[in-house]
Formats: C-alpha cells, sequence, structure tokens
C-alpha cells in the first residue's frame, strides 16, 4: 500500500554518504599523482596562461578553467564532498582542452590520453566507494527529420522547428500523424 511504501521511505536516508575528508584524500590523491607523472600531463599541471601562451580569446572560450594543481588544491583543503566532484572537475579540463583545441594538435591527443588514464585509474577507486564509473555520461539529443519539400532533410538538436499534428490524416503513406518541419521547408510550403 501507499502508507507502506511512505514508512518504508521515510525510513531512508535523506542525505547521501558522507566522506571525511581523509577518506576523498586517501582514495583520489593517487589518482592526482597517476595524472601528474603521466607523460601527457604537462600541458595541464597548471592554469593556463593565455598571455604566455598567446592565446587571449582562451578566456572568452574557456569560462571555467581548471588544471591539475587546481584539483590538487581543492583537494588537500577539503573543498570536494564527494568523489563525483572530483570527477566533475577533471571532465572539466578534459572538456575545456578537447573545446579550445583543434583534433590535429598535439595538445588534443594529449588530452584524450590523459582522460583514457584517468578513467582507468578512477573507476576501480569509485567501485570501492560505492559507485559505478568514473565516465561522464551526456544525453545527446536525437536528430529529428523534416516531412517537407525536401524530403527528410535534417533538424538539427536546439534548432527551431514547427510541428504539426494532423487529426485527420490526408497522407496515408507515412506512419504517423505527427509531422515536423525545419524552418526553411515550412516557410516553402505554400
Amino acid at each position: 500500500t501507499m502508507g507502506q511504501i511512505d514508512a518504508a521511505s521515510n525510513q531512508l536516508s535523506k542525505h547521501p554518504v558522507q566522506f571525511t575528508h581523509e577518506d576523498l584524500r586517501t582514495h583520489l590523491e593517487p589518482i592526482i599523482q597517476k595524472m601528474i607523472d603521466a607523460e601527457e600531463s604537462y600541458a595541464f599541471l597548471k592554469p593556463v596562461d593565455p598571455v604566455a601562451l598567446n592565446i587571449p580569446d582562451y578566456p572568452t572560450i574557456i569560462k571555467h578553467p581548471m588544471d591539475i594543481s587546481t584539483m590538487r588544491n581543492k583537494l588537500l583543503h577539503g573543498e570536494y564532498k564527494n568523489p563525483l566532484e572530483f570527477c566533475d572537475d577533471a571532465w572539466l579540463m578534459f572538456e575545456n582542452a578537447w573545446l579550445y583545441n583543434h583534433r590535429t594538435l598535439r595538445i588534443y591527443r594529449m588530452c584524450t590520453k590523459l582522460a583514457q588514464l584517468f578513467v582507468e585509474s578512477i573507476d576501480p577507486v569509485l567501485k570501492t566507494l560505492g559507485y559505478c564509473c568514473g565516465h561522464q555520461y551526456v544525453y545527446l539529443p536525437k536528430v529529428m527529420l523534416c516531412y517537407g519539400k525536401q524530403k527528410c532533410c535534417e533538424i538539427r538538436p536546439y534548432s527551431s522547428y514547427y510541428y504539426y499534428n494532423n487529426p485527420e490524416p490526408l497522407r496515408f503513406n507515412l506512419s504517423s500523424h505527427q509531422y515536423t518541419f525545419c524552418t526553411n521547408c515550412f516557410h516553402s510550403i505554400k
């Protein structure tokens, strides 16, 4: 009954697992050290200096910079409340490098190798702490198809589009009574 479910849920802890700073440091500091020791880490050891590197657009593209020394300081000063916050910072560092640097650049490839080392190192640690892994999972919206004149052009995620729900279908060759149109096709319909 609903009463039993409510009673059972009230007995569950309302707070996630609490980690002490010492626990986090014990488990996560070796990960930091592995990243520091990695050959590919030299560009990630300290904050990016846009002036010294002559990349003035860096602060406009990268809104939340992250590097290994900042992660280490946050770990040593007890700023992480759980290991997932630590993982978030690592993925922020990787995402920043992938965003700013082109795939063909060495720094991009170094970042990919460092991210791979991170996942290999963090996964077993997180499993001992009751988590599944240190992977970053992202929702990727699907591409929709346009039923306009161009026949099946794509409507990219987050693009504007028009939607029509036909209560009396006239086109029997379609499996749905719902139609999506890209902006161009919609405006070209006469």
